[in-house]
């Protein structure tokens, strides 16, 4: 049978130590993992916080891009625009300059029409000068030559045309 005078102090001493080691150690350790356990929620809380945080500001980040965005094709839109104008500016004055430089050159073409067809009288007077001369041999005074010219344009199919070429 067991020996209860050596057991009966080794279940005591165990007890005390139990009781011993309880107080010093596991309370102690129980802190120590409750601390270290509340250390690391609140870590895992101030993660969380700084991720929601980060979400938040890259989502602001994001907002502030597209504003951006949105923007640059404002001034793009604009610059369109403003280019749109002044070439349609320019096309104006381009167009304003044709019309002129049109209108010089009818200007022109009906001075030089008027100094050709003064030209071609002239010739056509020089001609029938000559023609009367001949026919008459005899000499025709400065009056008289201009009297017969006029007739002869007056009646003249050429002087027509010259009028109809002037009306064009």
């Amino acid at each position: 049978m067991p020996d209860f005078s050596v057991l009966i102090p080794h279940i005591l001493n165990i007890i005390i130590l139990y009781l011993i080691l309880r107080y010093l150690l596991y309370k102690p350790v129980k802190a120590f993992m409750a601390a270290r356990s509340g250390r690391i929620t609140g870590e895992l809380d101030k993660a969380r916080a700084m991720q929601e945080d980060a979400l938040t500001v890259t989502n602001q980040a994001a907002a502030i891009l597209e504003a951006a965005r949105e923007e640059s094709r404002g001034i793009i839109n604009q610059a369109a625009q403003k280019a749109k104008e002044d070439a349609d500016g320019i096309l104006a004055m381009a167009q304003e300059k044709a019309r002129e430089i049109e209108a010089q050159a009818r200007e022109d073409a009906l001075l030089e029409q008027a100094h050709l067809r003064e030209d071609l009288q002239n010739q056509v007077s020089e001609l029938a000068l000559q023609m009367a001369g001949s026919i008459l041999r005899r000499e025709v005074r400065a009056a008289d030559n201009t009297a017969i010219i006029e007739g002869f344009f007056a009646d003249s199919a050429v002087f027509d045309l010259a009028r109809r070429e002037q009306s064009l």
